[in-house]
């Protein structure tokens, strides 16, 4: 878990540094960590310049392909709210509640974390949407 934190820490750090290498770890560490990129990676849309070069490094070498279909969406998110990216929170919010299911007792409270951030998302996204963005938001967090 101290070795997740970590990883997760660096991966929001400005310089990507020794990124390549990073990869090791995460391919290591692939079946604890895969819910906690995928959410990272879902909230951290759109991509800031310094983060493109991080997940366009996940997007090719990650050995999850759910890691790598999160990194390939992050890629092409032009930053405004769309159905689909509302669609995709609330699929992100349901998985999560699945990894929380099985995960060790020591990693719900973080996954629990993620799903609230997905909540707050899907309300800011809410708050700056009308139509059927907003229909769909209200449903989404319905369940």
């Amino acid at each position: 878990m101290a070795l997740r934190h970590q990883v997760m820490n660096h991966l929001n750090a400005e310089d990507p540094g020794q990124f390549g290498k990073m990869m090791d770890v995460l391919r290591w560490l692939s079946p604890q960590i895969v819910p906690h990129l995928v959410a990272w990676l879902h909230l951290q849309r759109p991509l800031s310049s310094s983060l493109r070069p991080k997940v366009e490094l996940m997007r090719r070498l990650s050995d999850s392909a759910r890691v790598r279909l999160a990194a390939k969406t992050a890629l092409g998110d032009k930053g405004y709210a769309t159905v689909g990216r509302v669609e995709e929170l609330a699929k992100l919010r349901a998985a999560l509640l699945r990894d929380v299911q099985a995960a060790p007792a020591a990693e719900k409270k973080v996954l629990l974390r993620y799903r609230d951030q997905v909540r707050e998302k899907l309300l800011q996204l809410g708050k700056q949407s009308e139509g059927h963005v907003l229909y769909a938001v209200k449903r989404a967090l319905r369940h």
